[in-house]
């Protein structure tokens, strides 16, 4: 438990500020936005909590996640399953920090950007809010596919399919392969959104994300 306190302080920080500014908020603020960035809906200020209780309960799906294999590290000892559990123990734990860590930004400049909105009795976003989506999730991508690849065969993480499962050669080969293919998309999703922004940056980086998807099914079916 001790070495998951990161997770948990990464994932009270939005709670806490956002408990601090909540009496200087205005009543109502924007709750949410169309495609285009314009606000269709307004709501009480409390809301603002909403974002940070769920993050808080994704901190606890990764928390259960992390003690599964916390309890399988310690029956299993020193050996060679032990260790292939440690080493996805700690891809895992990198997994939820990382989660954590952008869900909490992203909830900090939406926040900042609502007030503003706010304040300004704006019509549309002050941010562009898909284009910092597909900045944060391009450097997931980028994270995630730099771990995959030091992940060990198993039935929760990693690139996963019948011919991956079959043998540790295959899973190795299929999550390096996999690992480059979200790094260079993810390098490709963060280039995108800095140059279009709005919903074609979404677009984008789900097309793109569809295609290492597919991709990456085609490699591991030739294993």
């Amino acid at each position: 438990m001790k070495r998951n306190k990161w997770l948990w302080i990464l994932a009270v920080i939005p709670l806490i500020l956002t408990g601090i500014v909540l009496p200087c908020l205005p009543e109502q603020m924007p709750m949410h936005y169309n495609m285009a960035g314009e606000i269709d809906r307004w709501g009480s200020r409390y809301e603002q909590l909403i974002f940070p209780v769920l993050i808080l309960a994704f901190a606890a799906f990764w928390q259960c996640m992390l003690h599964f294999y916390e309890e399988k590290i310690q029956h299993l000892g020193d050996s060679k399953e032990g260790r292939e559990a440690e080493s996805n123990r700690k891809v895992l734990f990198l997994a939820a920090v990382g989660t954590t860590l952008m869900f909490s930004l992203m909830h900090l400049v939406f926040l900042l950007g609502s007030y503003n909105e706010a304040k300004t009795n704006a019509t549309v976003s002050s941010i562009d809010i898909n284009q910092i989506i597909g900045v944060l999730m391009g450097l997931l991508l980028i994270v995630t596919g730099n771990y995959m690849p030091k992940t060990r065969r198993n039935p929760v993480i990693g690139f996963r399919t019948n011919k991956t499962m079959s043998s540790d050669e295959n899973w190795a080969k299929a999550n390096r392969f996999a690992g480059i293919v979200f790094i260079f998309s993810g390098a490709l999703t963060i280039v995108l959104s800095l140059i279009f922004g709005g919903i074609t940056a979404m677009s984008l980086f789900l097309a793109l994300l569809l295609i290492d998807v597919v991709i990456c099914l085609i490699y591991a079916s030739k294993l």
